[in-house]
């Protein structure tokens, strides 16, 4: 029955792979809920990301596509009325309400220029999820409504002036996006779609050397958190459109962290932003090594995960990561991103090269 509930929730877990590490995807996000319900406002959550590399204090997830629904998507095992009321409130406040105040676009020297990033091709995603395992939770028109301008929105998603990581991400949610079965495309829509995420591949792939390491930034500077999450969003891509270009540098990637840093050895130390390791970063390193069919790759989530995640004392359900150069604890609600497509990430072929 366990697993049967696994595979009904939207952190899909295949029977035959479920693991350690994927069954704690379904128990985590339950647990950070005990939190989130602490820091609800009535209209969206609290958040705080005071590292002095993101700085992000007394932030506010209301009327910001990504962070409402990457809280609510937490929420996605609890059935109480309160959690639904919460997930509707969420859901309306960025797709139905705010949505009718934003534009896609603005124009500027007679171009249209988008106003969407990443963070919407986040969100949007997620938003599709929920929608998809609680149809109810909205009414039918408001449903329709959402749906109709998460298709509107997409388009300018993807044109989006995303650069290194964050053009992966744009990438790797969008590819999603366009697969989803809740929003329809012409073949036309999906050809130019397509192309747009390749362009946005390409775009990303400049701050990739010939030796898979990946730098951000001027000057360019090698980050271990964003080489994993470029090196996951560019396998998903490479899988979802069947892109050998894009699974040989993925893979190029994925051998650079297994081989820099053995069992039990990460560390953030010799690279830049964040200064600190979370569970979303071991999250994606054990899924980096899944993807390379690392015949022990379940051992660098027990081993690594552990004294991570609930780790704030003073709220025990809390989810954060610590940096260890000011000494901050750090909401790590984007854990919640990865851990909702993670599981969609197939290993490579035993054949692969």
């Amino acid at each position: 029955m366990l697993l049967l509930t696994l595979q009904c929730s939207l952190f899909f877990v295949p029977a035959h792979a479920a693991s350690s590490m994927q069954l704690q995807l379904h128990s985590i996000p339950t647990q950070y809920t005990k939190y989130l319900d602490i820091v609800w406002t009535g209209s969206g959550w609290k958040s705080s990301v005071p590292s002095r590399s993101y700085n992000e204090g007394g932030k506010h997830s209301t009327h910001n596509l990504r962070m409402q629904m990457t809280f609510a998507f937490a929420y996605q095992n609890r059935t109480d009325d309160a959690s639904r009321e919460k997930v509707a409130t969420a859901l309306r406040d960025v797709l139905i309400t705010r949505r009718a105040k934003e534009a896609n676009w603005i124009r500027r020297n007679d171009t249209q220029i988008s106003t969407r990033s990443f963070h919407d091709a986040i969100g949007l995603y997620l938003g599709l999820r929920i929608l998809e395992a609680h149809p109810d939770v909205l009414t039918p028109e408001e449903h329709a409504l959402a749906l109709r301008n998460m298709k509107e929105m997409f388009p300018w998603i993807l044109r989006a002036p995303d650069t290194e990581n964050r053009a992966l991400l744009g990438a790797a949610y969008g590819t999603l996006i366009l697969r989803h079965s809740l929003l329809s495309f012409t073949e036309d829509e999906r050809s130019q779609y397509e192309q747009l995420i390749r362009s946005k591949v390409t775009t990303a792939l400049r701050s990739v050397d010939k030796s898979g390491i990946y730098r951000e930034g001027t000057p360019a500077t090698y980050s271990l958190h964003y080489h994993l999450v470029a090196t996951v969003m560019l396998a998903i891509v490479g899988q979802e459109l069947n892109e050998p270009k894009y699974t040989a540098t993925a893979r190029r990637m994925a051998q650079y962290v297994h081989n820099r840093y053995p069992l039990g050895q990460l560390t953030w130390r010799g690279s830049g932003r964040p200064t600190g390791i979370g569970l979303q970063t071991v999250l994606l390193r054990a899924t980096t090594e899944r993807y390379l069919r690392t015949t022990t790759w379940e051992r660098y989530w027990l081993q690594e995960s552990a004294n991570r995640g609930f780790i704030d004392r003073t709220h025990p359900n809390r989810l954060v990561w610590r940096d260890d150069k000011d000494k901050t604890l750090n909401d790590d609600y984007s854990f919640m991103n990865m851990a909702a497509i993670v599981p969609l990430l197939r290993p490579l072929p035993a054949t692969t090269k």
